[in-house]
């Protein structure tokens, strides 16, 4: 009997805590994220695992050093979860961000009656895989969507900051910086099928550039205002 009580507390001691609060963290191979506040965190093996305070759904972000991303994926699974048998239904591709490349989303067919979405978001930095597998149960995913965004809005790789402007002082928007400006725009317009757009900004409380690209209407020419930089 004491052996058995004694497992149990030891058992009950090394079970992660709730986090009192949105905590930094790592994963294994040092990507940073925050772990949300009230959801447990624990690390097996190569997989960081995240669980809300429902139970019964997880995050869990697996480094995995593997050729490609289907390998990845395969790889992340049998860490997290060996017998999970869901059949893939898609595979979405995503454009490079914050410092990671190749990334794609992998969704995965899911019964009815289960209520669950389930799917793996990969992607590559520092010649590592990191895979997030969200297994999480429709009415837990409902409620703690933000905290899920959270994680993932943050979830960067190792060595990475982002760019902030905090701080610095604006360049003056001369000649030259309106033409860069300009060609920017007309550029994004091309590439977005965008007819028309009108730009305006502000520096030092006053206007320092006005200016109209485009169309207003299809088939009519738009009044033009001249570039100004003062």
């Amino acid at each position: 009997m004491m052996l058995v009580a004694c497992a149990a507390t030891a058992r009950a001691a090394s079970a992660p805590a709730p986090l009192p609060a949105d905590t930094p963290s790592r994963t294994v191979e040092g990507n940073t994220f925050v772990a949300p506040a009230g959801w447990t965190l624990n690390v097996r093996g190569p997989v960081t695992l995240l669980e809300p305070p429902e139970g019964g759904s997880a995050l869990a972000l697996v480094d995995v050093r593997a050729p490609d991303a289907d390998a990845a994926v395969a790889v992340a699974w049998k860490a997290y979860k060996p017998d999970a048998r869901w059949p893939l239904k898609v595979v979405t591709p995503a454009p490079p961000r914050d410092g990671w490349s190749d990334r794609r989303t992998y969704t995965y067919q899911t019964s009815p009656n289960e209520k669950r979405d389930v799917l793996a978001d990969v992607r590559r930095a520092n010649d590592v895989w990191t895979v997030l597998i969200y297994d999480v149960a429709q009415d837990v995913g409902e409620k703690r969507g933000a905290q899920v965004a959270v994680v993932l809005g943050k979830l960067l790789p190792k060595g990475y900051q982002r760019e902030s402007f905090a701080g610095r002082k604006a360049h003056p928007l001369d000649p030259a910086r309106v033409a860069a400006l300009a060609r920017f725009v007309e550029t994004a317009m091309r590439l977005t099928k965008v007819p028309g757009v009108s730009v305006g900004l502000y520096q030092d409380g006053k206007v320092v550039f006005a200016d109209g690209f485009g169309v207003r209407e299809m088939g009519r020419p738009i009044a033009r205002t001249p570039a100004r930089a003062t």
